[in-house]
């Protein structure tokens, strides 16, 4: 039998060999695991922090589109149906302490009205036959049928839809162009309506789809809005020399403003939001308050305009290059001493605005910001828009101002041609 014996040598070996780490192996493989951990939160971090910065800069650039997108499309139709100029854009410069119904238009910026047929269609009058008016009773009548004299197609359902609810009939703005003379206009109000199946191709029958619409509108005090509507008139009132209406349209009024609102994160998170009266009143649409408040886009911090004016009827409107020289330039309320009170702009002797010039054009300045604010972040100082003077430092003077500019802005300025004011 025999014996195996285990010499020193080999215990040691063995004992060596089933150690852990020591004290200092773990605290270093800990401390280079600490780190490795903190670089990847970092890492992390300054990835959420990219990719939200990135979200907010991509929502406000949408904001703005969407904001731009609607002003300027209405904006583009203004004076639409024969309107002219001076009541088809209208701007409320700068403006401190107004109100829109219970909205408040945010303090320092711009209301711009607009004015024109945009979302119905132009009807053409059925000629001479097509028109009757008494001017001393201030009541006429009007014929749109399917098929024109010309043998047009044109479709009066919508009309039929915009004009009745129910069997009431809604006291909108017709606007009526003479047939000989398309600068010889008037708006007026329509009374009453009805829609009915016709031989409007004179053929001895009715085929589907055949209708006339008989339109009847008053200039006399009977209307509800008549005189605000005949305001808007070519000469502010009915005018004599108009015989025969070619085309009619239904007038709309829509008022862009910036509303002040409230956000509990942010503070402050003003809106542009659109406004649509009866035209020429401070009347609702429809009596309906929330018409007065459509909002369109979030952190719309302000909204500017201003009108390219022909002062002297060459067929240009010349801006000055430096700030110093827009003072005295063809472009109102692109300087901060502009006022449309001064005779300057061809007004003077109580004229209504803008009554002696032609509007070649309108400038649409946005400015935006993001939803939330960067702490690290400080944008840019404001220095001026069109003739607002935001008068920033170059440094924030206060924690307001340093908090305001921790959000990121963006400015967009578009040049409108008012194509339908000729």
């Amino acid at each position: 039998m025999s014996t195996t014996h285990q010499t020193p040598s080999t215990r040691e070996s063995n004992s060596s060999s089933e150690q852990g780490f020591s004290l200092v192996e773990m605290i270093v493989g800990l401390a280079i695991f600490a780190q490795v951990l903190i670089a990847a939160f970092v890492l992390f971090d300054v990835n959420t922090r990219v990719s939200r910065v990135q979200t907010e800069v991509a929502d406000l650039q949408q904001s703005q589109r969407i904001a731009n997108y609607d002003l300027l499309r209405t904006a583009r139709m203004a004076g639409r149906g024969g309107l002219n100029a001076n009541v088809s854009v209208n701007v409320r410069n700068n403006v401190n302490n107004v109100q829109i119904g219970a909205n408040n238009v945010l303090n320092g910026t711009d209301i711009l009205t607009v004015r024109g047929v945009f979302t119905e269609s132009i009807y053409l009058v059925n000629g001479d036959s097509g028109y009757s008016y008494d001017s001393g009773t201030g009541d006429g009548t009007l014929f749109l049928d399917t098929i024109t004299p010309t043998g047009l197609s044109q479709d009066v359902s919508a009309l039929q839809e915009a004009l009745l609810d129910g069997a009431n009939v809604r006291p909108l703005a017709l606007v009526m162009v003479d047939q000989e003379d398309p600068s010889i206009y008037a708006v007026v109000e329509i009374t009453d309506a009805s829609f009915a199946a016709a031989d409007v191709n004179n053929d001895g029958t009715v085929d589907t789809g055949e209708q006339r619409a008989t339109i009847e509108f008053t200039t006399a005090g009977a209307g509800t809005y008549n005189a605000n509507y005949l305001a808007l008139s070519q000469g502010g009132g009915f005018p004599a020399g108009l015989r025969t209406p070619a085309w009619v349209g239904i007038v709309e009024e829509y008022r862009y403003y910036i509303r002040e609102d409230e956000d509990l994160v942010t503070g402050a998170s003003p809106k542009l939001s659109r406004a649509q009266f009866f035209p020429n009143t401070n009347t609702p649409y429809l009596d309906d308050a929330e018409n007065l408040r459509v909002d369109i886009a979030d952190n719309v911090l302000d909204l500017q305009a201003s009108l390219a004016l022909d002062l002297n009827s060459d067929g240009t409107t010349p801006e000055g290059e430096d700030y110093d020289d827009r003072d005295n330039d063809e472009w109102l309320f692109n300087h901060d001493s502009d006022s449309d009170s001064d005779d300057w702009w061809g007004l003077g002797d109580g004229d209504a605005a803008w009554t002696n010039v032609n509007l070649f054009a309108l400038r649409v300045t946005t400015l935006v910001r993001t939803d939330r604010p960067d702490p690290g972040y400080q944008s840019e100082r404001l220095e001026m828009i069109e003739d607002r003077d935001y008068s920033e430092t170059a440094t924030p003077g206060d924690d307001d101002e340093r908090f305001e500019r921790s959000f990121r802005r963006r400015q967009m300025q578009t040049t409108i041609d008012l194509r339908n004011l000729g």
